[in-house]
């Protein structure tokens, strides 16, 4: 215990009932007890919870005895951990405790007086309650009435339930739910159809699941992407995983922007009563950073078989074959900057998937050695990254390891090909480079497919089906079909039918290229870099427009494309001197991005200047799904600091 108080030994941050049976003796239930009466906080609900789990006989006097001296957060919490048998004694501190003000610790009151024996609860004022402002309030007291007089109550509950103002009706659903009356199950459905946009869908999911409808999951499936957190929050509670099509529908909430939301997604999938590891281990396929990261930590949290994780290792590895095979075909073309892009993609890519595949079998290993490895073969340190090879070679098993290790190590191109052809039906590619065209237009990934036609030249586009690019224009992806509109006007060499927001705005491919010639950006990955290039926006300014005030705030990220713009700061009220001027290919206004500063100096045009501008809210959204970025901004931003830092111990020397 003094190691415990000490944090010392980490056991708060592990379940009460798992820690419980470690103490399950007479002198140390003393000291326990000695513990919860002396803290409070968080300390104190975990020692209450812990003495929970070990039956202690005089609890709820202890809890009682605390009750008054506590903060209302802690008091709710231990409130909740009372029993039916904290007998006539409960009452008076609940008396004590009761405050109209406070609904949350009222509501935790009333729970308490009717979890109590009846001829105990009767005692309890709940008619005070009947007509309180906070609808919990007033749904919980007539739920204890309700008990006893149902008839009465039952009416009550009903005209709450036909009512139109939402307050009363949402008390209405949640008695209804407490009451354990299933006829009300009908009436809560049609709340929850004709209410699709009000803050009583939780309630009416709650109280649904309260009663046991049978349907539940149906009625809660679409509200899994309601656009209130808290409505999918409920139908996330009330979601039963129960088969694969169940357990398919909850993984996407892994990736939920909140993390309330992220969190109780994984209690979900790992504490339910139906489990399927292989289907966890395929779902690490999902282009997703946050879901694939919910996945591998429920793959370290259950027990997923060998086999599962054998079968995941090898379709992974031999995706990275087919990433290399196509690489090949890919050489066909001749070079620039698009085939190079998309080479580079497609390397990523086979890497994504090697990356996963360490991580699923680290997952699996007790012993932590994978987990070393992974982060070795990865590691820029050349000595660090062989020996995490040679290891590697030893720890896998041979049929692992014969396919994975060459397509980890920088062996030849053919070499690493012919394994992979041993073992794997990999695509192959001749000369036709319509063929190979046609290859990448059918692949489901729509960045492979809009570099790939960015890539492809008239003559290539000759012998490909007119239905394929017709169908390309049709895409759900804007950037796609922007892509595709425009190689068929350019094959044509006429004017295509374009939706209003197509204009002449460059492809997805141009951006990305201009992205990555910028320092800021240039060491992306070629994935992180469309997710950027997606929602920057194409401006064009006349010359003499001043794009950039200086003193005003800025939220906001230029790239000249084309043009000239001239850097000017003010001297006094009314001169300026110019500083510098930016031209096609360069940048300014990029630490907006990152800090709420006003501007430092004034951008004009001094001729007609096409930029892609970045606004910081969309970047903000795009380092959600890909740290990485905020982490190599970082690390740039970091040299120029120190290159400063340099050249001013220069000067001082």
């Amino acid at each position: 215990l003094d190691l415990v108080s000490r944090n010392m030994l980490d056991l708060k941050n592990m379940e009460a009932e798992d820690v419980g049976p470690i103490f399950k003796d007479k002198k140390i239930e003393d000291q326990l007890v000695q513990k919860f009466l002396s803290t409070s906080g968080d300390n104190c609900l975990w020692y209450a919870r812990l003495l929970k789990s070990l039956s202690l006989k005089d609890l709820d006097r202890h809890i009682l005895a605390r009750l008054s001296d506590l903060d209302d957060r802690t008091r709710i919490r231990l409130l909740g951990l009372l029993s039916p048998q904290a007998g006539k004694e409960a009452l008076a501190v609940l008396e004590g405790l009761v405050d109209p003000e406070k609904p949350d610790l009222m509501v935790a009151i009333i729970k308490v007086a009717n979890r109590l024996d009846p001829a105990i609860s009767a005692e309890f004022d709940l008619e005070a309650f009947e007509a309180s402002g906070y609808p919990e309030v007033k749904a919980y007291a007539v739920v204890g009435l309700f008990q006893k007089e149902p008839q009465k109550y039952g009416e009550m509950i009903t005209i709450w339930l036909n009512e139109e103002d939402i307050g009363t009706v949402r008390a209405g659903i949640i008695a209804a739910g407490e009451s354990g009356e299933t006829e009300y199950i009908s009436r809560l459905k049609e709340i929850l159809v004709s209410k699709k946009d009000t803050p009583i869908l939780p309630s009416a999911l709650r109280g649904l699941h309260r009663l046991g409808a049978s349907d539940l999951n149906d009625l809660a499936l679409p509200y899994l992407s309601h656009p209130l957190e808290e409505v999918r929050l409920a139908a996330l509670e009330v979601f039963d995983i129960k088969d694969d099509d169940a357990l398919k529908r909850v993984i996407p909430l892994l990736g939920d922007p909140s993390e309330q939301i992220h969190v109780k997604t994984k209690i979900k999938i790992e504490s339910a009563p139906y489990q399927n590891g292989a289907l966890l281990v395929e779902s690490i396929n999902i282009p997703q950073r946050k879901i694939r990261e919910g996945l591998f930590d429920l793959l370290e949290a259950l027990n997923i078989k060998d086999l599962d994780a054998f079968r995941f290792a090898r379709s992974q590895i031999e995706s990275g074959y087919t990433y290399l095979a196509e690489t090949e075909g890919l050489r066909q073309f001749p070079e620039g900057p698009v085939r190079n892009l998309l080479i580079d993609h497609l390397d990523q890519q086979k890497n994504i998937k090697l990356e996963n595949t360490l991580r699923v079998l680290a997952a699996q290993d007790g012993s932590g050695q994978m987990r070393i490895i992974w982060r070795g073969i990865f590691s820029s340190d050349t000595r660090q990254k062989a020996n995490s090879y040679e290891a590697l070679d030893d720890l896998l098993d041979a049929a692992l390891s014969k396919i994975m290790v060459p397509l980890l190590e920088n062996i030849s191109l053919p070499e690493t090909l012919a394994v992979g052809r041993k073992h794997f039906s990999l695509p192959g590619f001749d000369s036709d480079r319509a063929a190979i065209l046609s290859y990448f237009l059918a692949k489901q990934d729509w960045l492979t497919v809009s570099l790939s036609l960015s890539m492809a030249g008239d003559e290539d586009l000759k012998g490909i089906d007119p239905d394929t690019l017709t169908e390309l224009t049709k895409s759900e992806n804007t950037h796609l079909r922007q892509v595709a509109y425009s190689v068929i006007e350019q094959q044509k060499n006429l004017s295509a039918k374009k939706e209003d927001h197509m204009g002449p705005e460059i492809t997805i491919s141009d951006k990305i290229l201009h992205l990555k010639g910028i320092e800021i950006f240039e060491g992306l990955s070629v994935s992180e870099l469309a997710a950027v290039a997606s929602v920057t926006k194409e401006a064009i300014y006349p010359p003499g427009e001043i794009v950039i005030k200086e003193g005003d705030s800025g939220e906001t990220m230029y790239l000249v494309i084309s043009g000239e713009v001239s850097v000017l700061k003010s001297q006094g009220e009314d001169h300026e001197i110019e500083l510098d001027r930016i031209g096609g290919g360069d940048y300014f206004g990029e630490m907006a991005l990152f800090e709420d500063t006003e501007r430092s100096a004034t951008i004009r045009t001094e001729q007609e200047s096409r930029c892609l501008v970045l606004h910081k809210q969309e970047f903000k959204e795009i380092v959600r799904e890909y740290p990485q970025i905020a982490l190599h901004i970082c690390k740039i931003l970091g040299g120029r600091i120190r290159k400063l830092h340099e050249k001013i111990q220069g000067h001082v020397v």
